[in-house]
């Protein structure tokens, strides 16, 4: 039989599908669709992950032109006159850094001796993350109450915050070290005798509990909304991309959960050189031959409450704890009747011996 161009028994190509070969195209399409919806979660996760990795310990100096920099710190001048009676600095070691720090005055007390006398005593007070003495405003009423009490006030730039040099925050870790230099060249030039109190907020809180471990002279710690160790900084990491990017926060939060942050904050110690468990004011509490003072807001969505009751919780003997429930993270700021509060518990166990 003649066959032109065999067609017969040749198969119709251009019938439609099956019913079955539809289905499983059908079936694929989903697949495909999780497995690149997955690819682009992981992506943004690996992404946020990177963020934290890349900022969690950075320089918040002058140097990185952040909080403290030198504009910031030229439109500040203007304070220093009533504020500040000196500004001096001090090199530290290991690794090197200079860290700056001002001597408080006061215009209606200007260590006149009122209030309590303060002791004897000599208050260094370390702000937060990217604080600095010519820029942390919110500390100087703190500053003030202790000045009006008698005491002799300093504020110290920690180690790559405001005007002090450095290149990793390492919330605590070199901070222990570098204070304990300071107070010892702070003896050497005669400006700091008697009683070593050490205070601080948030970030200074927790070094302020680490460099009381490492100072055996230090007789009493005030830490204000401080954090238990870095490896917990998921939600003031949290607080400040909401600060930062307010409208992007909703859509991202997800993608730094306390894990995905733990991972980041690992990432970027190993490439600072140490060991993130190591920075912990939860460790360095039992440590602390000092009474300590806890005071936290129980509305701080910054640094929640329960970093403080740990704390507490690390050394309950000697320690006392502070819940003000109706106070976020910077609420001592204007509250003069909590700072004569604090003022106060620091005379009782100053005049103790």
């Amino acid at each position: 039989m003649y066959d032109p161009g065999g067609m017969i028994g040749a198969s119709d190509s251009s019938q439609p599908p099956s019913g079955n070969a539809v289905r499983g195209g059908l079936r694929k399409w989903p697949v495909r669709s999780c497995v690149a919806a997955l690819a682009l979660l992981g992506i943004a996760q690996l992404a946020a992950i990177f963020v934290v990795e890349r900022n969690i310990l950075e320089a918040t100096n002058a140097t990185a032109g952040i909080a403290g920099g030198a504009d910031g710190f030229a439109t500040a001048q203007r304070f220093n006159r009533r504020w500040f009676l000196s500004h001096d600095t001090v090199t530290v070691s290991a690794p090197s850094a200079t860290l700056s720090y001002w001597e408080f005055s006061h215009l209606s007390a200007a260590r006149s001796g009122a209030g309590d006398g303060g002791h004897g005593a000599t208050v260094l007070i370390l702000p937060g993350w990217a604080g600095s003495a010519p820029n942390t405003a919110y500390l100087y009423r703190f500053a003030a109450v202790m000045v009006e009490g008698g005491y002799r006030v300093f504020m110290i730039d920690l180690r790559a915050q405001g005007e002090s040099t450095g290149r990793t925050c390492s919330y605590g870790l070199l901070d222990r070290d570098d204070l304990r230099q300071v107070v010892d060249e702070m003896k050497q030039r005669g400006q700091l005798s008697g009683h070593l109190v050490l205070a601080g907020h948030s970030y200074g809180a927790a070094v302020a509990i680490q460099a009381a471990a490492a100072i055996p002279e230090t007789r009493a710690v005030i830490a204000m909304a401080g954090q238990k160790d870095l490896l917990s900084i998921g939600q003031p990491f949290r607080f400040q991309v909401r600060d930062e990017f307010p409208r992007l926060f909703q859509l991202v939060r997800p993608l730094f959960s306390d894990p995905a942050v733990a991972v980041g904050v690992r990432a970027a110690a190993m490439r600072h050189g140490f060991n993130p468990g190591d920075a912990s004011a939860l460790i360095a509490m039992p440590l602390v031959d000092a009474p300590v003072l806890l005071i936290h807001g129980g509305m701080d969505a910054c640094v929640p409450p329960p970093h403080s009751r740990e704390l507490h919780a690390a050394r309950p003997a000697a320690t006392t704890l502070w819940i003000h429930p109706k106070d976020d993270h910077w609420a001592y700021r204007s509250d003069s009747a909590k700072l004569l509060d604090i003022r106060a518990w620091l005379g009782e166990v100053l005049s103790k011996g």
